[in-house]
């Protein structure tokens, strides 16, 4: 394994180690409410950016329904968290969908870790 491959396996640990240190805080602690939206918004933010520089190094633009669908959920996620951050008053719906959205992250992060470890890959094109 390289030098390359081990940064970004724990890199991506260390994503997962934040966002479960933020639901166990938020699980057991009632100080810090803000913690989970803006753990949501910086990865929904973080998707957007990746796809915004994506598409601009393509020259030719094929946007396919799996694409659309993730830039949907993480505009409901973005939205969301914004939404949380603005308003002091937090519904149990809310609460809810930023544990949901929580959860959707970390497997998302855990499926690419697995991924990652299980299958090498040399070239991507």
């Amino acid at each position: 394994m390289n030098k390359t491959d081990l940064l970004v396996i724990c890199i991506v640990v260390l994503i997962i180690f934040i966002h479960l240190s933020v639901v166990f805080i938020q699980l057991f602690s009632n100080k810090f409410l803000y913690l989970m939206p803006v753990i949501n918004l910086v990865a929904g933010l973080m998707v957007f950016i990746y796809w915004t520089q994506k598409q601009l190094s393509i020259r030719q633009h094929f946007f396919d329904t799996r694409e659309i669908m993730v830039l949907c959920f993480e505009a409901i996620v973005v939205g969301c968290a914004v939404y949380c951050i603005v308003h002091s008053q937090w519904n149990n719906w809310l609460k809810a969908l930023q544990y949901l959205f929580i959860a959707i992250h970390v497997s998302a992060l855990l499926l690419f870790l697995f991924f990652m470890l299980t299958f090498k890959m040399n070239k991507l094109f």
